[in-house]
């Protein structure tokens, strides 16, 4: 079993720190089955509020590099309004030109 615990904390500090308008409308969990760390907005994915925060929050060459180090298989953002989802594979997305 990876150990998934470490980026769903990150994700949860940098909301809690850095995105206290995120605190209750964005809340994560892991999949240990999947390798998965989920991230479920409760506005939904097109809320402003989220994706103006996404790029500090997750598009992070750092934190896909820890992605990889600690075993996340995807991210699963979890739409709660439209019940819908979008996935990314940690090690099909190419994030050598973030930051």
């Amino acid at each position: 079993m990876k150990l998934l615990e470490p980026i769903k904390i990150t994700i949860d500090f940098m909301i809690e720190n850095h995105f206290p308008e995120l605190k209750n409308d964005v809340r994560t969990s892991i999949n240990h089955e999947q390798n998965d760390v989920l991230i479920h907005v409760k506005k939904g994915l097109s809320d402003p509020t989220f994706r103006n925060a996404l790029p500090s929050l997750i598009f992070r060459k750092s934190f896909f590099e820890n992605c990889k180090h600690f075993g996340v298989k995807n991210l699963v953002f979890v739409d709660e309004t439209n019940q819908t989802f979008d996935l990314i594979e940690i090690d099909t997305f190419d994030f050598s030109k973030l930051r």
